[in-house]
């Protein structure tokens, strides 16, 4: 999760900054993620698809854990790209639980309020 957050922060730098810097924020933003966020997010991203090979969850049995790293999961598979069957096969397993669904019902409700 810290390399989602950092690449969002760093996506949004030159948004932020005079338009006569932007190209100088951009360039220096861009290496950040290409020689250092985005080699480490990979590392973790292949651990996890190595550790999910081997295991259905995280704490042996569904627990807190598995809810707890449902989102980065979901956040990694939408906006990495890549061909992840491990993580994909887990996250499909959790969106089958009843209460994964209770909750997406109710944010679906409170959105159209």
């Amino acid at each position: 999760m810290p390399y989602l957050v950092m690449t969002l922060v760093l996506t949004n730098v030159p948004k932020h900054v005079p338009w006569l810097i932007k190209p100088v924020a951009k360039k220096i933003t861009g290496g950040i993620k290409a020689g250092f966020i985005h080699p480490r997010m990979k590392e973790h991203i292949l651990f996890l698809e190595d550790y999910l090979a081997k295991n259905n969850y995280f704490a042996g049995d569904f627990s807190f854990a598995d809810i707890q790293m449902s989102f980065p999961l979901m956040a990694i598979q939408d906006r990495m790209g890549g061909d992840y069957p491990n993580i994909s096969t887990y996250l499909e397993r959790v969106k089958q639980r009843v209460a994964f669904n209770r909750v997406k019902i109710r944010e679906q409700n409170l959105s159209k309020s």
